[in-house]
């Protein structure tokens, strides 16, 4: 799992929050602790928590678009129409969307790593990514807000559908396709 360093908050105290990501915290649930950690706004603390679940939240929304594409920006494959309706959903239109997208890059082609268009839907994506991490299906479950037995059928689902035996051989069929 990747290991983030300590920081030190703007009064000057060091947070050492890298144990809570190691022991199932997620980076929503993370980045709300820092947020309330550095005493700033409870509302933006808030909507970062919830940038998986943004119904009913603007705030939430624009973070869950940047969460987005700042993942297609690294390469990670993101689900295209999943982008689409984060952005509609957030009043931003595919011409927008590809403005953005274009700017990010500095004006140049994003570098993809992905050799094949990602059939997995967000859960079944989420829930690998979580697995390549070396998370329990518990961990996992609590990083995606579901439970730890809805990990596992989507874990049964992807061995069936891509006639793999368990979740190494998951992470690394994905990984060679470049869906993680």
């Amino acid at each position: 799992m990747t290991k983030l360093t300590d920081r030190t908050d703007p009064g000057g105290g060091v947070l050492r929050e890298t144990r809570r990501v190691q022991n199932g915290y997620g980076h929503a649930t993370l980045g709300g602790l820092i947020i309330r950690r550095w005493r700033l706004d409870e509302r933006t603390a808030r909507a970062v928590e919830r940038h998986h679940c943004p119904a009913g939240d603007p705030i939430a929304g624009i973070v869950a678009l940047a969460d987005l594409l700042a993942g297609h920006q690294s390469g990670r494959p993101v689900p295209h129409p999943l982008l689409l309706a984060t952005a509609r959903d957030n009043g931003v239109d595919e011409a927008a969307l590809g403005e953005a997208t274009f700017n990010l890059s500095g004006g140049r082609p994003t570098p993809r790593r992905v050799t094949e268009c990602c059939p997995l839907s967000a859960a079944e994506l989420g829930v690998l990514q979580g697995l390549a991490d070396g998370l329990t299906y518990e961990e996992i479950g609590v990083g995606q807000r579901i439970t730890s037995s809805t990990v596992r059928s989507h874990m049964h689902n992807l061995y069936g559908k891509y006639g793999v035996p368990n979740g190494a051989q998951a992470v690394l069929l994905a990984t060679e396709r470049g869906w993680l």
